[in-house]
């Protein structure tokens, strides 16, 4: 049996893909080490206690995410400073009761300031890029990933959790309904991938997914089975002038300091 071509596996009906030590690009708090993430305890497949999980996460493990390019790493931790449709800037509004300019705002609160208080503000403070590194990290280059969007992953994932889907509302099991942010239906899909045994007697590394803000696939990869085969060949800082930094917060309509 060839590992070396995806394929649909014969015991469990997901979509594999084979691990070719491929690259993929990950924005990393400095503080911790780079290969690390969160462990998940058991909370139960309720909504509310998953609701702070990555979209992934499994159960008893550390969960580390990847994306194929650097814009699309960024865009999944700059996504949270976006201003949300429909409303301004609290911050700029802040500045002009205060007779201030933003810049000038931001230059008397900012260090006082949790990076909390930013979010969904369209503002980035310099904090938040000293605070991280971006990553380079060689994938495994043996095992397997889910394609977990591949039509027949969907039909095989579909049984298991057709309760939470009708009890929720969905009309249907798609794509769709895995971009979403229902933290309790994929955290509950992780949770299943993770502990099924392959028709080869192997357990998959994680979890390969299409990053919702388009462009770039992303990785979920299981600390527990990955760990000892990924390897950081890049670390950089953050700076104003990064072509990918500039390109995300473009996109996102945020202004970064």
């Amino acid at each position: 049996m060839t590992d070396r071509v995806p394929r649909t596996c014969t015991s469990t009906g997901l979509r594999l893909l084979p691990c070719r030590a491929d690259t993929g690009h990950r924005i990393a708090k400095s503080t911790y080490p780079p290969l690390s993430a969160p462990v998940r305890h058991d909370a139960g497949p309720h909504r509310s206690e998953r609701s702070s999980w990555g979209r992934y996460d499994a159960v008893d493990t550390q969960t580390l995410y990847t994306a194929q390019l650097a814009t699309g790493a960024f865009a999944e931790v700059l996504a949270a400073f976006k201003v949300p449709l429909g409303t301004g800037s609290a911050l700029e509004r802040d500045a002009r009761a205060l007779g201030l300019t933003l810049e000038e705002f931001l230059a008397d609160v900012a260090g006082d300031w949790e990076e909390r208080s930013f979010m969904q503000t369209g503002t980035l403070p310099r904090s938040w890029r000293d605070d991280r590194t971006a990553l380079v990290i060689t994938h495994p280059r043996s095992g397997w990933l889910v394609d977990v969007e591949h039509p027949e992953t969907l039909s095989a994932l579909e049984p298991s959790l057709r309760t939470h889907l009708v009890v929720s509302g969905y009309p249907s099991f798609t794509t769709a309904t895995l971009r979403g942010e229902d933290r309790a239906l994929t955290t509950a899909i992780a949770d299943i991938v993770h502990d099924v045994r392959l028709d080869d007697g192997t357990q998959a590394l994680g979890i390969h997914f299409g990053s919702k803000h388009g462009e770039s696939w992303c990785r979920a990869l299981w600390l527990d089975r990955a760990l000892d085969e990924l390897t950081v060949t890049q670390a950089d800082t953050i700076e104003l002038t990064n072509p990918d930094f500039i390109t995300t917060t473009r996109r996102f309509g945020i202004r970064p300091f």
